[in-house]
């Protein structure tokens, strides 16, 4: 299944890529939009974001309204030793921000969440449409996601969904997957 899986992601990989910088910024700004209108950011105080990787959904409009409400942002930070995420508290300056592994922007300050994580936001290569989600292939949301009482919501482009994707026992289902075009 791994090779699969391994096939799969350098398939969706190439469609993100093809999509377009032009292509996703709209459907970006179109998710960005669509997210508060969902119940769990509604109900939510502490959201665990992410800062985008060039062609990942660009949750940055997203960060700065729901900090704009008084939400609480805590983006992720790779702890490799430990082989996990830690969400760290982020005020909106991107100064505080630094290269990180796989190319991630992190932050370099704080210490991991104490407060409560309500909402976690997702990326991934591919979500099906039983809200399965194909990842990087390090585990690292899987583990996070086992860890919390929040609800995950996986954000993606309609061209990063497919009817089913091949599951492992440690994936985790989203609770909902949010496209430019559909809540499912």
């Amino acid at each position: 299944m791994s090779l699969h899986k391994a096939s799969l992601r350098e398939v969706f990989r190439e469609r993100r890529r093809a999509l377009g910088a032009e292509a996703r910024a709209g459907a970006s700004r179109e998710i960005a939009d669509t997210l508060p209108t969902v119940a769990a950011y509604q109900n939510a105080r502490g959201i665990a974001a992410y800062w985008p990787l060039e062609d990942e959904v660009d949750l940055r409009p997203f960060i700065a309204f729901a900090l704009g409400a008084g939400k609480k942002i805590f983006l992720p930070r790779v702890n490799k030793a430990a082989a996990r995420l830690e969400f760290c508290l982020f005020d909106g300056r991107t100064e505080t921000l630094a290269d990180g592994p796989f190319g991630l922007l992190e932050p370099q300050t704080g210490e991991a969440a104490n407060d409560p994580i309500n909402l976690v936001i997702v990326p991934g290569l591919a979500f099906d449409l039983h809200r399965h989600r194909l990842g990087y292939g390090v585990g690292y949301y899987d583990r996070f996601l086992m860890t919390v009482e929040a609800t995950a919501i996986g954000v993606a482009f309609d061209i990063q969904t497919i009817d089913i994707l091949p599951i492992a026992e440690h994936d985790v289902a989203m609770d909902l997957v949010v496209t430019e075009s559909r809540v499912f």
